[in-house]
């Protein structure tokens, strides 16, 4: 929240003068008397007068006005205000001394594109990571999945950078909340909240600039993508192209006495990362280690892949950006329809979408890609992948209640609302034992698939067409 004047010939600072948060652009007028600083944070520009320091070498530069730079603001009240405690190391709950923000390392929610030694906070070498497009919505936080919630950041806020806290000392140390994974924070101080309801916005990647220029992917990258969904999507899966909400910290062959700890305890694997934006979070891996994707992708053990083959997933990684709707599978399973036997219609994704939460139904049987499953092996039965999204069938919010709806979302093997077992001609999910049904036995296309308590009825009865 400062400007610096500097005496150019003598090398040195002079002195500094307040200003609004997050100065951003100087800008001097024509007649060089009058500076115009823009308070990125405040939405504001502060104007200042010049003339003394310049006429009369004083000292000073006096605020004359201060003007808005907008008249309303994009963002709501709660996110503008995380906003600024993001960009801000002035306030000393955030920062001692002026120290250090998040936008310091996380500028614009992206990455410093540094490592940083963590050794002393019980981590390791850890490479920044960039926070758009996953507004921690992808499972725990961190290369060692440390956090479970942005609200854990308070934590970081009082060791790293020495600030006083959001919450006050005695909400910190109720319970186990001062531990990353203890009891939760969210709801206990409107100003944490307000930081991670910030943090939570930044909920989208950018389009791949490598791609063909009607966005398709390239040559190599198509090839790549059949490679990647042999060698790479067991672990870069689902539409966020990671398991990480499975919390499996998985050891790729990059761990080293550098990565250190994990809570101060034995790190035992990393948590695996999206491959969304991979073409702009150069260096790889948690530590930093790998200056390319090349690199990134060699040095994962147990893959091994000819020198066309590296060229071709490295390809189609570098092009996945916002576009891809989930990571490509390998296609050995039939894509088979899933077929009710009182309406003879087949179950299909709502409006052939490809987003996460689309609804289930039952439509005339015919050879859109969305009617299409793909049957995958998992604890327990079996997933059923959609082939137009990527995406597989669910009981909605991994309710156990009779009447939920089914619903496409992002594959997780390790996830039983995601899992269904045939018992004769039924098919029964696995996590609330009830059966896949079509609502109230409609025969009509868009009648909602449901699950419900098994009877027996027709409309409870599936077969693979």
């Amino acid at each position: 929240r400062q400007v610096a004047v500097l005496d150019a010939f003598a090398r040195r600072e002079l002195f500094r003068v307040d200003t609004g948060r997050a100065p951003q652009g100087l800008v001097v007028s024509a007649d060089g008397l009058t500076l115009y600083v823009h308070n990125f944070m405040d939405r504001s520009v502060g104007v200042y007068d010049l003339t003394r320091l310049l006429r009369f070498g004083e000292n000073t530069l006096p605020l004359a006005t201060t003007m808005a730079a907008v008249s309303a603001d994009k963002l709501s009240a709660q996110v503008l205000k995380g906003k600024q405690f993001f960009y801000d190391a002035r306030d000393t709950r955030l920062a001692r001394d002026a120290y250090i923000s998040c936008a310091a390392c996380h500028n614009d929610g992206t990455h410093d594109g540094r490592t940083w030694d963590f050794t002393g906070f019980g981590e390791g070498l850890r490479n920044t990571t960039s926070l758009r497009g996953r507004a921690a919505g992808q499972g725990r936080l961190h290369w060692s999945g440390n956090f479970d919630e942005l609200h854990d950041f308070e934590a970081q806020i009082r060791s790293l950078s020495q600030g006083s806290g959001l919450m006050s000392d005695a909400q910190f140390s109720t319970g186990t909340r001062n531990q990353p994974l203890g009891d939760r924070k969210t709801g206990v101080s409107a100003d944490l909240d307000a930081l991670a309801a910030y943090v939570a916005s930044l909920n989208s990647f950018d389009a791949a600039p490598l791609r063909n220029a009607d966005g398709s992917l390239t040559a190599a990258a198509t090839a790549g993508r059949t490679v990647f969904a042999n060698q790479c999507s067991s672990c870069h899966a689902g539409a966020a192209f990671t398991d990480s909400v499975s919390n499996v910290l998985r050891d790729v062959g990059t761990l080293k006495p550098s990565s250190g700890k994990r809570l101060n305890a034995t790190l035992t694997g990393i948590d695996t990362p999206t491959l969304r934006d991979a073409w702009a979070t150069a260096p790889y891996l948690h530590d930093g280690s790998a200056a390319t994707l090349e690199a990134a992708i060699g040095a994962h053990r147990g893959i091994t892949l000819g020198v066309t083959d590296l060229a071709n997933v490295t390809a189609y990684v570098k092009q996945i950006g916002r576009e891809e709707a989930a990571a490509p599978v390998v296609g050995t399973a039939a894509a088979v329809g899933l077929v009710a036997s009182h309406s003879g219609k087949c179950l299909q994704v709502s409006g052939h979408a490809t987003t996460a939460n689309a609804l289930v139904v039952q439509a005339t049987c015919s050879t859109a890609r969305s009617q299409k499953w793909q049957k995958q092996a998992a604890t327990g039965g079996n997933q059923w992948r959609n082939v137009h999204s990527n995406r597989c069938l669910a009981v909605q919010n991994a309710a156990t209640a009779q009447g939920t709806r089914l619903v496409q979302v992002a594959c997780n093997a390790a996830a039983p609302s995601q899992v269904f077992a045939w018992a004769g001609t039924a098919l029964v999910a696995q996590h609330s034992r009830q059966c896949v049904d079509i609502n109230g036995g409609q025969t009509a296309d868009g009648a909602l698939a449901i699950q419900w308590a098994c009877h027996g009825g027709r409309n409870q009865q599936f077969s693979e067409r």
